[in-house]
């Protein structure tokens, strides 16, 4: 089994405060984000329903040691998540920026006429 750092990631993602509920009240109904009301878009459901986290991303390989293979190859898949997370929030960063600068035009123009 390789160590692979993005599917563990994923599997981080998948928990919830209705899957922290559900194990630990057995044969529950939660709706999915616990928090909010129930409404359409967020029924009561059964636990059953509920994505839990698969720690088999973490197993030792069978002689009891560490599954990482090669700590570079981790780096190197660390390195490349961060940059995609970095890159995604330098777009996100700039869209809103643009957003408010066309906001402030916008607004410029309408003053500037009254």
């Amino acid at each position: 089994m390789c160590f692979d750092i993005l599917e563990q990631l994923q599997e981080i993602r998948k928990i919830s405060l209705a899957a922290i509920y559900c194990d630990n009240v057995p044969g529950a109904q939660v709706r999915r984000k616990l928090f909010l009301l129930k409404s359409s878009s967020n029924p009561t459901i059964n636990c059953k329903n509920i994505p839990r986290i698969d720690l088999t991303k973490w197993r030792a390989d069978s002689y009891g040691g560490s599954n990482i293979r090669n700590t570079d190859q981790l780096n190197q898949q660390l390195d490349q998540h961060s940059n995609t997370r970095k890159r995604q929030q330098q777009t996100q960063s700039r869209r809103r920026q643009n957003g408010r600068r066309r906001q402030n035009r916008k607004l410029n123009g309408i003053l500037l006429t009254s």
